[in-house]
């Protein structure tokens, strides 16, 4: 019974392995995708540094609601409404480049995920590995002494 258990272990452990290797290659396939993905799409734009401070020099400083709450005070300032129409585009660019930056963020964690499962897989394989060079004991069996039918004469 102890023999069939301890080979069961043995066995989940080694599935447990390929499980987890599975894993880390899946999480870092698809950390590997959306960063890439990001870095090849997106590596010319900076949202912050670059769009928002030029959309801070158009519009002097003011917020798009700001614009456009002014442009619906003046509706014949054509000037004004074109800056709006920039401003929103602008302000609709920079979340877009700041949606893709926080999938980059989380490819970075799937990443490190991945690390982790692969890290679990070769232990969860050492661990079998020991199971199975370490729990292979030889049974020891008792021989049964046949019994005497007589009793013992001294000489």
């Amino acid at each position: 019974m102890r023999r069939n258990s301890h080979f069961v272990l043995t066995i989940a452990g080694f599935a447990s392995a390929v499980l987890l290797a599975v894993a880390g290659g899946l999480l870092l396939w698809g950390s590997a995708y959306v960063h890439n993905t990001v870095q090849n799409q997106l590596a010319a734009a900076y949202a912050d540094h670059f769009i928002a401070q030029h959309l801070t020099d158009m519009s002097g400083g003011k917020t798009y609601s700001q614009l456009s709450a002014e442009s619906m005070a003046q509706p014949t300032n054509a000037k004004l409404s074109g800056l709006v129409a920039t401003v929103f585009k602008g302000e609709t660019l920079r979340s877009m480049l700041l949606n893709a930056y926080g999938w980059w963020k989380v490819s970075q964690i799937t990443f490190i995920s991945s690390l982790i499962a692969f890290g679990l897989a070769g232990l969860a394989f050492l661990a079998s590995l020991a199971g199975l060079t370490l729990g292979h004991r030889p049974e020891i069996t008792h021989e049964a002494i046949p019994a005497t039918g007589g009793s013992i004469r001294a000489a």
